[in-house]
């Protein structure tokens, strides 16, 4: 099996590991792993591996602030969640390397 070498904040167990190499190989992929296994870490684990950033998370606006949470948790990160209110600011925080993530509703899109 192949290693993970990886940034995190914690150690993915075996199986999460090989759903964020799988990630780095394919590129493009969905993660259909039953509620609970850790979907959003592995996610956050092959951007962060492939340090995908600036990187843009879409999202019910219920989750928007758990993707916040678990991004600066787990890699790190700071992450922007974009608000409509502000939208004209979202080019230049991301631009100037103030945020690394950004997290958006479907809705707001």
């Amino acid at each position: 099996m192949e290693v993970l070498k990886h940034n995190l904040k914690v150690t993915p167990y075996e199986y999460q590991q090989e759903g964020i190499l799988f990630g780095l190989r394919k590129k493009r992929f969905l993660i259909g792993d039953e509620p609970g296994l850790g979907k959003t870490l592995q996610s956050i684990g092959v951007v962060d591996c492939a340090r995908a950033y600036p990187c843009l998370v879409i999202c019910p606006a219920s989750l928007k602030i758990n993707w916040q949470r678990e991004f600066e948790k787990f890699a790190d990160v700071r992450a922007l969640v974009l608000q409509d209110s502000v939208r004209g600011t979202f080019p230049y925080l991301l631009q100037r390397g103030m945020y690394q993530v950004a997290i958006v509703n479907f809705e707001s899109l």
